[in-house]
């Protein structure tokens, strides 16, 4: 099981430091037991779950507030193991967002009356009904907003009114995105991802942490990634599609695939367009066939730091750490990749 706590800046203040890896810690901890008796795909949205719990990351309690101050959460997961999503957007009023994108992904499952087809993904107060329908707990929308998430918008709001053009950026509006991957002992992958946007969005927008091939994305070759950063540079791309299908080509040249992605797929096209700052990081497991009982994780972002947390077995306690790329890096082609062995039981 692997959790990521998004890709952007992250402070080196060590309250700071020690709150985010606590919280990645925790929903590791709490993950790798369940994967001893349930599927990938269980493991994925249990551990979500933990991180959207969390109000120090972007994600359910404690997500960044859109322009008008309201929270709207995106989340989406996906298993390897038939190809099966659910995705939701702009949803307020639901703790965990990725509850709602998992009963849609099993409802997908069951033939609909008449040749209905059901629903891959939701907006707004249709995913509230949904969620209500099938039982997910719904809560007052205020009762999400933490008491920090609140002064930054102010004072980010503030700010913002004032810029000329509203031109100004703070690294503070970088951290999106948390997410999590699993492989379970049937050697079936999951991933999702789940969202707070960046502050200050515009209300009803869809991220890539609700968009199909976006976010998040699983194959029953045994590949799974979750991505976080900017939702529209990342939507474009299909970013976690797009890395999983040519891995699946040449798993190992992962490194070389991951890197080329992100600098020709995804980095020149948003400079080309004019994003200065073109902000992703992705975590990918893959599931090394040619090498029994061994998976690798791959983590790469363009950002300048990123935050995850691992356990490779039951047995082993959760390693949590914020990767930061050196600053004296290409800045043309600023890609930070690590490769981390694992070992299953």
């Amino acid at each position: 099981i692997v959790v990521h706590g998004g890709a952007g800046y992250h402070s080196e203040r060590l309250e700071s430091v020690h709150a985010i890896k606590k919280a990645l810690r925790r929903s590791v901890n709490y993950t790798k037991l369940s994967l001893q008796r349930c599927a990938a795909v269980d493991a994925v949205e249990e551990a979500i779950c933990e991180l959207e719990d969390d109000p120090c990351l972007n994600a359910g309690t404690g997500s960044n507030l859109n322009y008008d101050g309201d929270i709207e959460c995106d989340a989406s997961i996906m298993s390897g193991n038939g190809s099966h999503f659910g995705g939701v957007a702009a949803v307020s009023g639901v703790k965990n967002p990725i509850k709602i994108a998992r009963a849609l992904l099993e409802n997908a499952k069951i033939p609909g009356p008449l040749g209905r087809v059901h629903p891959m993904t939701l907006v707004a107060q249709g995913a509230v009904k949904f969620a209500a329908s099938v039982g997910i707990e719904t809560v007052p929308p205020a009762s999400m907003v933490s008491t920090e998430a609140q002064e930054i918008w102010r004072k980010w709001r503030a700010r913002l009114e004032q810029a000329e053009g509203g031109h100004e950026v703070h690294e503070m509006l970088l951290q999106d995105t948390v997410g999590a991957v699993a492989l379970d002992k049937q050697f079936n992958v999951s991933a999702g991802v789940s969202s707070g946007g960046i502050l200050l969005k515009y209300p009803g927008r869809l991220g890539e942490a609700a968009a199909y091939g976006a976010g998040c994305w699983a194959s029953s070759s045994g590949i799974a990634c979750s991505v976080s950063g900017n939702g529209e540079q990342i939507t474009r791309t299909l970013l976690a599609q797009k890395i999983v299908h040519q891995v699946e080509l040449a798993a190992d040249e992962a490194d070389e695939i991951i890197r080329t992605i992100l600098v020709h797929d995804f980095i020149r096209p948003c400079r080309d367009r004019g994003d200065i700052e073109p902000n992703a990081g992705v975590i990918l497991l893959v599931n090394e066939h040619t090498d029994y009982g061994s998976t690798r994780l791959w983590c790469a972002f363009t950002t300048s730091s990123m935050a995850i947390a691992y356990a490779s077995s039951s047995k082993t306690k959760p390693k949590a750490l914020i990767l930061r790329r050196p600053q004296n890096q290409n800045s043309k082609e600023p890609v930070f990749i690590a490769a981390l062995p694992l070992h299953r039981d």
